[in-house]
């Protein structure tokens, strides 16, 4: 982000063209109280980049500001959703997992459990319990301090285990 005030002729060209924030909400159909300050976000910062950006001039600026906001909104949402279908706790599943089952299917659920969480190494289960709880690849990184490629090669490590609890129930 910018810690810097805009300029006196990027905040005057930023109130002149204060309106393209409105126009893009209701274009896209995002109720003011909700996506106001997102889009306006994404509209300063296209304030910023237009002028930062010669090359960016020889475009209308609403073209610019459209496709900034359109970003801004669109990661937004992209967040929300990914905070809101969090993943179910072990606890959650156990619980909802083994309570109208037989005794025997829940044996093999909770002995299929136990064997996936034994199989995974510490940095496996650190990013398994930190996607439990909802978090993203980006803040998984920011949390556990691991790039993203990292956390990324880790979820499909996880993921590969799957087979081999078939093959471990199987023997």
């Amino acid at each position: 982000m910018y810690n810097k005030a805009l300029t006196q002729e990027q905040s005057d060209f930023a109130a002149e063209n204060h309106n393209l924030v409105y126009a893009f909400l209701n274009i896209k159909g995002y109720p003011e109280d909700e996506y106001y300050d997102i889009a306006a976000f994404g509209f300063l910062s296209a304030v910023r980049s237009y002028f930062a950006r010669e090359d960016l001039r020889s475009y209308a600026f609403s073209t610019i500001a459209f496709n900034r906001m359109r970003s801004y909104v669109g990661r937004h949402i992209k967040a929300e959703a990914t905070r809101t279908s969090r993943l179910v706790s072990y606890d959650d599943y156990e619980s909802a997992v083994f309570s109208d089952t037989s005794p025997e299917q829940a044996y093999i659920k909770k002995e299929c459990a136990e064997y996936i969480e034994n199989a995974l190494t510490p940095s496996q289960k650190l990013a398994l319990h930190l996607l439990t709880d909802g978090s993203g690849l980006h803040e998984l990184s920011e949390q556990s301090g691991v790039t993203r490629e990292e956390i990324a090669g880790e979820i499909i490590s996880i993921s590969s285990l799957v087979p081999t609890l078939y093959e471990a129930i199987a023997a």
